[in-house]
């Protein structure tokens, strides 16, 4: 059984209209309602895309290095991941409810990431 996400997959980033002048009244639109939940330092936007398919069960891990200032990504199965000490950095909100995209699970160095596409 397909999930939601698989789906209705993103777009690849090479297929992704750059932002432009014609995005500015939804953002300045979205910058208002985060304004009015007091939310501005809380949430943002992100452009949505992928650079490869992610199967159902599976989960891009991010990775950081602090002192080299540098993030890894690489797939990884969500079971693998499911029981850290985690929270939800990312939802997707075109598949009819908010969906995760994107968990920051916490490990002996402070926090990485771990997005769902």
């Amino acid at each position: 059984m397909e999930s939601v996400l698989e789906s209705n997959p993103l777009p690849n980033i090479n297929e992704v209209t750059p932002f432009s002048e014609s995005d500015e009244d939804c953002l300045k639109e979205v910058t208002e309602v985060l304004k009015k939940h007091n939310c501005l330092k809380r949430f943002g936007v992100n452009l949505l895309h992928q650079h490869f398919p992610i199967g159902d069960g599976e989960v891009m891990l991010e990775t950081n290095n602090p002192e080299e200032r540098t993030l890894q990504m690489r797939t990884v199965k969500i079971k693998d991941v499911r029981d850290l000490d985690a929270r939800i950095t990312s939802w997707r909100l075109d598949v009819g409810k908010p969906t995760m995209a994107c968990i920051c699970v916490k490990g002996p160095g402070g926090h990485s990431h771990q997005s769902r596409g």
